[in-house]
């Protein structure tokens, strides 16, 4: 149903408070795909009865999505302090490396490195940044030497 749906959808779920509806319709709307929709979510919709967790799992949702993957990144990077400050330090601290893991890329595994280690230093998610930038890195590597190989042998499964 396109940006019109999704905001239809995100209304109903915040008029919501049935526990198996609103969470499931808040996924469906961050995880959408729908650049979009997930620029507004993140950029100009700021309703009050969004609560923080479900804030939060909003901005996973977008970035762990392919399509507005790159949206969340550079949303989380611009406003990476607030972040830190509103959602309790330490616990936001530990989780946010988590949500970097799906980049698939050597560069982006040194842009990840250059702007992240500075902030992770010294926190609980100083290591698991670490695993994060390894394995951006590693995917990227593989991608580069058999990338076409391994989309072959998928493709053959079909």
């Amino acid at each position: 149903g396109g940006d019109r749906a999704g905001r239809d959808l995100l209304e109903g779920a915040l008029a919501s408070q049935d526990p198996v509806f609103r969470p499931a319709a808040l996924h469906a709307v961050a995880s959408s795909g729908n650049k979009q929709l997930a620029s507004w979510l993140l950029e100009d919709h700021d309703d009050p009865r969004l609560r923080a967790s479900e804030r939060r799992g909003a901005l996973a949702d977008i970035i762990l999505t392919r399509g507005t993957r790159d949206i969340g990144y550079v949303w989380m990077d611009r406003n990476f302090d607030e972040l830190v400050k509103s959602y309790g330090g330490i616990f936001i601290n530990s989780r946010t490396p988590a949500l970097l893991t799906l980049f698939c890329s050597v560069e982006q595994a040194d842009e990840i490195a250059s702007l992240y280690r500075p902030r992770f230093a010294g926190t609980g998610g100083e290591i698991e940044l670490e695993r994060v930038i390894e394995r951006g890195r590693n995917c990227g590597q593989l991608d580069q030497l058999r990338g076409p190989e391994i989309s072959a042998d998928f493709a053959d499964l079909k």
